[in-house]
């Protein structure tokens, strides 16, 4: 179904971009790409990212060796900045 809906954008494309399509339809062309196109957004809380972040930081702390880890951390910290 996946490969089915894919082939069928350029249409979904095709219809947003022609003027003579009825506007009501070229927005809906418009909404069915953003909402399919862009996947399932998936709504996740500041806090919840920070937590998971923090968990991950113990698990990798527990698991390397300590000179292994104070290496990383800066990588880290500069790829969430």
């Amino acid at each position: 179904m996946r490969l089915a809906a894919a082939q069928r954008v350029p249409v979904l494309e095709a219809i947003a971009d022609d003027p003579e399509v009825n506007p009501g339809d070229r927005i809906r062309a418009v909404d069915t790409l953003a909402k399919h196109g862009l996947g399932q957004m998936v709504e996740i809380g500041i806090d919840d990212v920070q937590g998971r972040l923090r968990a991950t930081l113990v698990v990798l702390s527990e698991t390397l060796p300590q000179e292994t880890f104070n290496a990383l951390l800066p990588e880290l910290e500069a790829i969430w900045r």
